[in-house]
């Protein structure tokens, strides 16, 4: 079953919003069950196997399967043979379940085993989050 995440400000969005949410909009911190501070600032939403788009690195055959994805960074599987490192540059593609496709460079935030963190330059559109959220929404109440 999809799990989704929700987290909202886009402090750095801001200019892709073209102004400044309000604070009645804005989560800013919530507690997890061991009482940290989650200080994350954007939509995230965890996609469990059955519904993880894809992602496929520039000059690579190979796609990826995203484990996460916010409107500034994503989180993937990788499966490629290329050595990876924290702070190189990558230009990737987001393939997700209705064809539709952006392109993103970002830096790698964590390398970690084939658990890769890109944090993106660019703003994914909030409004695709949405749809993301509508689709993973109606899988849960209809089987495989």
């Amino acid at each position: 079953m999809p799990y989704i995440d929700v987290f909202c400000d886009s402090i750095e969005c801001e200019a892709y919003h073209g102004n400044k949410l309000s604070a009645r909009n804005k989560i800013n911190i919530m507690q997890n069950k061991k009482g940290f501070e989650n200080t994350r600032l954007y939509y995230r939403i965890k996609y469990s196997p059955h519904y993880r788009p894809k992602i496929k690195i520039q000059e690579e055959d190979n796609e990826n399967h995203i484990v996460e994805l916010s409107e500034r960074g994503v989180r993937f599987l990788y499966e490629g043979t290329r050595p990876l490192r924290k702070g190189a540059e990558l230009q990737v593609t987001i393939i997700f379940y209705d064809g539709a496709a952006f392109q993103f460079s970002g830096n790698l935030l964590r390398v970690e085993k084939k658990d890769v963190i890109l944090h993106f330059s660019g703003c994914l559109p909030p409004t695709r989050i949405v749809e993301e959220q509508k689709y993973l929404t109606t899988r849960i109440s209809s089987p495989l």
